[in-house]
């Protein structure tokens, strides 16, 4: 078994390549799509909603490929029990989230439907490509609908887009930039699940509990970033989205591509005890958010706490 030493070098290796591949790829498909005249609209419902999942996507398809769906369901859950607990927890501490009527009416009740569907699948045991084309089926026409909806009211975010894209480069620059950014997610992904195999080896834990808790946030932590950088800017509407986007991104875009490509394996502790952590944390946004239309310092202080709580019980039990 290799040392404990290189397996966290490995890991924390992997998670570098990972987040940079991520960034890389993101960078280069806006730039190129950009080139080919496609609105910001379309570049934000596809690339960038789907390019900050990347990481997830990267490992979920590595550890699955590679026989360890305990990893790839353990990190996919984990991930959005860390985006709901730590990092929108996080968020409202550093600044009050305000909350669109729109996310309570359409986005959150989706969360917890789909939530609620991928548990009832998990139930049978195994997720197979059935439920991963369901799964797949429902983000594209989340897409379609929110594009429908951008069309007539478009969001902050595409301003944000078009800043960041004032600075132009070549065509071939921004083709190396995807090529790269897809070689650091392949790279990177197969590191981070080596190491952290290794990493549960060595210190006589289950897979499960190292993707529910280090691949998890380690995942997770473009949306802190993300969120962080918000915060500073005074950009509070676009933690909450970032957030919300990102868990949708993971059930039903990741998830449900990797199920489709190979079938995966429910370890049944997932089923009693992080199923419905991961309920409690979708539905515990609808009050949270409609009391006042906004998220206080004191309920992300609630939702830190709680994600401490799941964190000890992890690490206890």
């Amino acid at each position: 078994m290799p040392s404990w030493g290189l397996s966290t070098i490995a890991f924390i290796l992997g998670l570098i390549i990972l987040s940079g591949g991520a960034e890389a790829l993101i960078r280069g498909a806006i730039r190129m799509a950009r080139l080919w005249r496609i609105s910001p609209v379309v570049i934000g419902l596809t690339i960038v909603a789907f390019g900050t999942s990347a990481p997830e996507m990267g490992v979920a398809l590595s550890a699955a490929l590679s026989g360890k769906p305990d990893i790839t369901m353990g990190n996919l859950l984990g991930s959005n029990i860390a985006n709901t607990g730590l990092i929108l927890g996080l968020g409202a501490l550093l600044t009050p989230l305000s909350v669109r009527l729109r996310m309570l009416k359409i986005e959150i009740p989706l969360l917890i439907v789909v939530s609620t569907a991928l548990w009832a699948f998990a139930a049978k045991g195994h997720l197979g490509r059935p439920a991963g084309l369901l799964l797949l089926i429902t983000f594209i026409a989340y897409c379609l609908t929110l594009y429908r909806h951008s069309r007539k009211k478009p969001y902050t975010l595409q301003i944000e887009f078009e800043k960041s894209l004032r600075d132009k480069d070549s065509f071939w620059f921004d083709l190396v930039l995807v090529i790269a950014g897809l070689a650091g997610l392949v790279i990177g992904s197969k590191s981070l699940v080596w190491g952290a195999e290794n990493i549960a080896m060595y210190l006589g834990i289950p897979e499960l509990i190292v993707g529910l808790s280090l691949t998890a946030v380690g995942t997770s932590l473009p949306e802190l970033a993300t969120t962080v950088a918000a915060a500073r800017k005074g950009q509070a509407d676009l933690i909450l989205g970032n957030i919300v986007g990102s868990n949708l991104s993971n059930l039903c875009a990741v998830l449900g591509i990797t199920a489709c490509i190979t079938p995966i394996d429910i370890n049944p502790d997932m089923l009693h005890r992080d199923f419905p952590v991961l309920m409690a944390f979708s539905l515990v946004l609808l009050p949270v958010m409609r009391i006042g239309m906004k998220v206080t310092r004191w309920e992300g202080a609630a939702l830190l706490l709680s994600y401490s709580v799941y964190v000890a019980f992890l690490a206890v039990f």
